[in-house]
């Protein structure tokens, strides 16, 4: 009994630390830096996207890719199947320069980082691009 307590301690305090972790998007506000990679499968006319420094939860327009426009949607608590409540929203980001428009989802893994997909598609042609992000509290 003595050697399983110390275990089952361990496993309840280390559960609570990561569950006072999850972000409950009170600390969205602020500057965050959003770094994207290109997805294996995207077809060679994708273009490379630099990363970006944006506010939250008002993005300016200096802030997004040069040409585009972009945006938050709204940040809000959610829950999804058996998983906690976790702060989710989303990015989008619009570009007349080469008629895309990119839409992001995001999730919340803790109060400093959002982790997720990004697909842009074009008005004039039929494929589309994929880029993982992380999103980081700076």
């Amino acid at each position: 009994m003595l050697r399983i307590l110390p275990t089952f301690l361990f496993s309840v305090v280390a559960a609570g630390a990561c569950a006072a972790e999850r972000s409950n998007c009170s600390d969205v506000p602020g500057s965050w830096s959003m770094d994207f990679r290109p997805s294996d499968w995207n077809a060679p006319s994708c273009p490379t996207l630099t990363g970006l420094v944006l506010s939250a939860p008002t993005a300016q327009a200096s802030q997004c890719h040069e040409g585009c426009t972009c945006s938050f949607s709204e940040f809000s608590m959610r829950s999804e199947h058996d998983e906690d409540d976790f702060c989710g929203g989303g990015f989008q980001e619009s570009c007349a320069a080469d008629a895309s428009s990119m839409s992001c989802p995001m999730s919340f893994d803790t109060n400093t980082l959002a982790r997720g997909f990004c697909r842009k598609t074009f008005s004039n042609r039929q494929d589309w691009c994929d880029y993982a992000f992380d999103f980081v509290k700076r």
